[in-house]
């Protein structure tokens, strides 16, 4: 890694013709085409790769959906005849089923009083529903669903066979929602409302659910019966697993949960208005969306922003209507989903696109061989923009194997039996080998990752990357090499 870093620091020398398209490089905010009839509340991965959209609309990207659909980049496919009403949000299970919450009382035709389940092809109610209207739901590893709402007790558990409550306090403005739900790696769920769980003089409105007792959370001050102490829209847990939350409290649109109290992150900022979701860029750097105006007293910054080296930033002169949710997209671009009527200037129907305009990509080039373990294909994780990682996973590696990952500058087409003897007849040396790094195959994979500096000199560089499977005999010897296809990877910045 070291010895690529090296040259990727001796390529800025000679790649003067990028200085000057680095030097151009800028974050576009665009309407996306097609947008929505309606306002775009959910946006959400899945694990097939698409993209689950909710909200109030009854057509998406000019396809009719009634207030949910998957969208897998270029299809945008309805789940069934969809709701009657608003979706808020929305998770999949580990078997790939769906739950969605929000204002609607029938899924499919069927009733399902605001919790409904998708099972990939027909939906179905959770019982009698959870009572009232649903803002965020979650799910604990034992199969339980929980429901944030609007009702006295304001957390609804769904056990498989029954709802129940758990214990959050009862209040006078209860009708207050909990409004942001996230499952913790170790299954925990926390969870924000106002008013949420009694304290000595007050009330805080962010705890840890453990299955059996919910735990306070402290540093963003008490709440008391006249004065609520904020709120979050929604919970973020970043690459590096800092717990992020991002809503409105006094002086605060984005806190962070470090050494067992609440911070304000640093740098971060008060605004008229609320923010309501944030993502990460593949740099590192942070987006922000929401309700709010200003990044501080004098700086316009409408709807959308960044966090640049502990600053933040807006896009162009931002957007009219609220923001709801974010979400980045494998290419590199970031979908903003809302209420939106103006983006930097241009009519938009809820939906916009951050676009690099100097965008990285990953493309693949000739064919894998196929050694013992079958065809080795060589597949982009991520994109590789500078400051960032860029991850590529090879696949068909026999269980004798290690692997070699090889990075170049050159192109080349060289076949592998005149380099080496125990060289697969048809398989060819694609670049030029001017890094190599050993790989140990788990499963007959391996992943690359290949740091990406902040060198701006280095925006359109290509280098070619290429796996190749080395296959041992007895004692260690060398008894065939096979390589996976190549991919061109031509560096950006966001």
């Amino acid at each position: 890694m070291f010895a690529m870093l090296r040259h990727l620091a001796a390529l800025s020398a000679f790649a003067a013709f990028a200085t000057l398209a680095a030097a151009q490089c800028t974050t576009a905010i665009v309407p996306m085409p097609g947008g929505t009839n309606g306002d775009v509340l959910v946006l959400r991965h899945l694990a097939n790769g698409d993209v689950l959209v909710g909200g109030t609309f009854t057509t998406l990207l000019g396809v009719p959906a009634n207030r949910i659909a998957r969208w897998n980049g270029s299809t945008v496919i309805p789940l069934g005849s969809g709701v009657d009403a608003a979706v808020r949000d929305a998770i999949e299970l580990p078997n790939g089923d769906l739950i969605v919450g929000g204002a609607f009382t029938t899924a499919g035709g069927v009733a399902a009083n605001y919790l409904a389940r998708w099972d990939g092809g027909q939906w179905s109610s959770l019982g009698t529903g959870p009572g009232t209207q649903v803002w965020c739901v979650a799910a604990r590893p034992n199969g339980e669903i929980y429901a944030g709402v609007s009702a006295v007790d304001r957390v609804r558990r769904w056990n498989g066979t029954a709802w129940s409550g758990i214990g959050v306090a009862p209040f006078p403005l209860a009708t207050l929602p909990v409004s942001a739900m996230h499952t913790l790696p170790n299954g925990d769920i926390v969870m924000s409302g106002s008013y949420l769980v009694p304290q000595p003089g007050g009330y805080r409105d962010m705890a840890i659910w453990d299955g059996t007792t919910l735990h306070p959370m402290p540093g963003l001050g008490i709440g008391t019966p006249s004065q609520a102490s904020g709120q979050a829209a929604r919970f973020v847990t970043l690459r590096d697993g800092t717990l992020t939350a991002v809503g409105a409290w006094t002086g605060w649109m984005v806190v962070q949960w470090i050494g067992g109290t609440w911070t304000g992150m640093p740098g971060a900022f008060a605004a008229f208005g609320g923010a309501n979701d944030m993502c990460e860029l593949p740099d590192g750097d942070l987006v922000l969306c929401g309700g709010f105006f200003y990044i501080g007293p004098n700086q316009l910054a409408r709807g959308v922003v960044r966090r640049h080296n502990g600053a933040w930033g807006p896009f162009g002169s931002g957007i009219t209507g609220g923001a709801w949710t974010l979400l980045p997209l494998p290419s590199g671009e970031v979908v903003v989903g809302g209420s939106l009527s103006v983006v930097d200037g241009q009519p938009a129907q809820s939906l916009a696109l951050l676009v690099p305009t100097c965008p990285a990509t990953a493309n693949s080039a000739g064919n894998g061989c196929i050694g013992s373990g079958g065809l080795l294909t060589l597949k982009p994780l991520s994109l590789p923009y500078c400051s960032s990682i860029q991850r590529s996973r090879a696949t068909g590696l026999p269980p004798n194997a290690i692997g070699v990952g090889i990075l170049g500058y050159t192109v080349m087409a060289v076949p592998l039996s005149t380099l080496l003897p125990q060289g697969i007849a048809g398989c060819n040396l694609r670049t030029s080998p001017d890094a190599l790094t050993l790989l140990l195959p788990n499963g007959g994979a391996v992943e690359t990752a290949l740091a990406i500096p902040n060198l701006p000199a280095l925006v359109g560089a290509v280098l070619q990357q290429q796996v190749a499977s080395v296959e041992l005999g007895a004692g260690g010897a060398i008894t065939a090499v096979a390589v996976t296809n190549v991919l061109a990877l031509t560096i950006g910045s966001f």
